[in-house]
């Protein structure tokens, strides 16, 4: 499954770039994604289909953009993670536009296989993050950088899985599918908690174990992405 995950991610970026990045912005929602994993997941038995969390992402009282994040089970003790976002925003000096899909893949709790296609004003970006017998290779494609790398370690709680679960063990590092990275995790107060890393400054605020609201620090504004199930 691992293979035409793969294979279909490779297409899937060569349509982004056709569909996506012509001279107007144009959203390409993750149906296409869904139905091909759709498939693979039917010839897997999957055990269980989670709801779609949808979420606004906020610049004050303004909503400037949408994300949506999805968690499927499939047998084998696996799963898989869909998120995707389009943010359009008007600053005084310049417009941003973020369009945003990442999947990852877990085993056992183990993250497998993430890949994260993002389109900026700063151009096409890109990072995959793929589990080898003991390491993970890690290819990125960011602005004014390039990272290949592997990564000596076991990677258990990732970014994308916050918007399913509250932090547990904040020995823990989480691992960043976007940034290949990992966050320091800080526990600020009860359901409240302060993700810090090289490049982001973030506050997860969670209820009964759900995520209720993301804080991403920003040093011109701060963006909030706010659930709205």
């Amino acid at each position: 499954m691992e293979e035409k995950f793969t294979k279909f991610l490779k297409f899937f970026s060569a349509i982004k770039i056709k569909l996506i990045f012509s001279k107007r912005i144009r959203f390409v929602s993750l149906d296409i994604f869904y139905s091909y994993l759709q498939t693979s997941i039917n010839s897997t038995h999957s055990l269980l289909v989670l709801p779609i969390k949808h979420f606004d992402i906020k610049i004050g009282d303004s909503v400037i953009g949408h994300l949506q994040a999805q968690e499927t089970l499939l047998d084998g003790n696996r799963r898989e993670v869909l998120v995707e976002s389009k943010t359009q925003v008007n600053f005084i000096v310049f417009k941003l536009n973020i369009v945003y899909k990442s999947a990852s893949m877990f085993t056992n709790g183990i993250l497998t296989y993430s890949k994260v296609i993002s389109k900026t004003n700063r151009g096409f970006f890109n990072a995959e993050t793929k589990y080898l017998v003991n390491c993970y290779r890690i290819k990125a494609n960011r602005y004014k950088e390039k990272v290949e790398k592997t990564l000596n370690t076991v990677i258990f709680q990732t970014v994308s899985n916050l918007y399913f679960n509250e932090p547990r063990d904040l020995q823990q590092k989480t691992y960043s599918e976007f940034n290949t990275e990992f966050f320091e995790i800080n526990k600020l107060k009860p359901a409240v908690y302060e993700l810090i890393s090289t490049k982001s400054h973030d506050v997860y605020y969670y209820n009964n174990g759900i995520l209720q609201k993301i804080i991403k620090k920003n040093p011109i504004k701060d963006f909030e992405i706010v659930l709205n199930n």
